[in-house]
């Protein structure tokens, strides 16, 4: 709880304008037009100059020195496996080093740095942008960011990040700040729910070091090209998680009143056409962007509480309540639906499926009595209801069902080629 609660008062640098211009001349050689941009727990501030715009932060007094070089040093791999990717540059002063240090009035010592400037607007800035080809072409960016990600570590992920979703239960002890006594309980559900199944669960799949903050406000555009992501910004909330928390934070439906939670299915296929998910990836899915917005409401309400005279960063929106009741009802069939729009294998009534069936197709069945089969693992069958069939019939004479060797065969070819054999191709010969 200590460092949740530290992690609340956010105590943002307030550097003068003058000692910031001083900064940039002496540190990095730049002057020119300054402009403040609002930012939760650092001073951040672009520099219009002559030789181009520039983002100069100033670090929060309390940021561990370990968690700046993990930011910069993300931004120097990014830049050696993927320089294509639209992401920030992080870039030296004039005598070569990564940062520097300034020393305010009253002499407290603040960590500076200098990024490349990311052009463009963000989403939440144009949310009239935030249609399904953006929303695809978002998660196809976000994968290609992590698959950039895959061969990067630094001891400093493994941070206790209260933003992290892994460190979601530690929030249980906020949701009393919530006002609403029907909201609260909502969330202190979902929380609880985090971390009693969901996050147990996310600890079987892949991790990695995420982004875990591809919000819309740090997802920008090009207003003339607006169904492409021109860049991803902010990189201060990078730890190592389960991978597919990245996906969830970029579906948070906070900020986009007018979303509807189908909509994350496009996110979803994006995503899984640059780098597929797992089974259990997408069936975690729907409950961790719950767990994500009942994180958001818990911290903005206890913030609103804890430190009344400080600024709200971070705005609730009227209907935020409803938002997440919403996606918690419709989360099982949404569920389904990304199931069923990533090809995966999909649980449908027997009656249901028999009327689809005749509709579509209405050709003979093999066995008088109905025999709905969902899934078949070595020389076992497996029916809707779970009943398991010793199968003496279909491929036990080869591999069996779902042979891995075969499996992973298939899908490598369809990757491939997918042809006949009026062509010339090795593997037909």
């Amino acid at each position: 709880m200590g460092s949740s609660l530290k992690f609340m008062d956010r105590n943002p640098p307030n550097l003068p304008t003058e000692s910031i211009r001083h900064s940039l001349r002496e540190i990095y050689g730049l002057e020119g037009q300054l402009t403040r941009f609002d930012s939760e727990r650092d001073q951040n501030t672009m520099v219009t100059s002559d030789q181009g715009r520039f983002l100069f932060k100033v670090c929060n007094a309390e940021e561990d020195q370990a968690v700046i070089d993990l930011q910069i040093g993300v931004l120097h791999h990014l830049a050696q496996v993927d320089p294509g990717l639209p992401v920030p540059r992080a870039l030296p002063t004039l005598s070569g080093s990564n940062t520097a240090e300034v020393k305010t009035a009253d002499g407290i010592t603040h960590v500076v740095r200098l990024m490349s400037f990311v052009d463009g607007e963000t989403i939440r800035d144009h949310p009239e942008a935030d249609t399904p080809a953006l929303r695809r072409n978002t998660g196809a960016m976000l994968a290609r960011l992590d698959v950039a990600l895959r061969g990067f570590m630094h001891p400093a992920a493994q941070q206790d990040h209260p933003w992290a979703m892994t460190q979601a239960p530690g929030l249980l002890a906020f949701t009393h700040h919530i006002t609403n006594p029907d909201a609260q309980a909502l969330i202190h559900s979902i929380l609880e729910r985090m971390r009693d199944d969901s996050l147990p669960r996310a600890q079987r799949t892949r991790h990695q070091v995420v982004h875990q903050d591809a919000h819309t406000g740090n997802l920008v555009i090009n207003p003339k090209r607006p169904t492409e992501v021109a860049g991803i910004i902010d990189f201060g909330d990078l730890v190592y998680a389960p991978l597919i928390m990245d996906l969830a934070v970029a579906s948070d439906l906070t900020g986009r009143p007018s979303w509807d939670p189908e909509s994350l299915l496009d996110l979803a296929i994006g995503y899984d056409a640059v780098l597929p998910l797992e089974s259990e990836e997408v069936d975690l899915l729907p409950d961790l962007v719950l767990g994500r917005m009942a994180m958001t409401a818990t911290i903005v309400a206890a913030r609103a509480v804890l430190f009344p005279d400080v600024s709200a960063y971070i705005d609730l929106e009227h209907d935020l309540w409803e938002q997440i009741e919403r996606v918690a009802e419709a989360a099982p069939a949404l569920r389904q639906n990304l199931r069923r729009s990533l090809r995966f294998p999909v649980s449908v009534d027997t009656k249901t499926l028999r009327a689809d069936r005749k509709r579509v197709m209405d050709t003979p069945y093999f066995y008088e009595d109905l025999l709905h089969l969902e899934r078949g693992e070595g020389v076992f069958l497996y029916g809707a209801d779970g009943t398991q069939y010793l199968d003496f019939y279909n491929n036990v004479p080869t591999v069996g069902h779902s042979h891995p060797h075969v499996v992973n065969a298939i899908a490598r070819q369809a990757a491939a080629l997918n042809t006949n054999t009026r062509y010339l191709c090795p593997n037909v010969v």
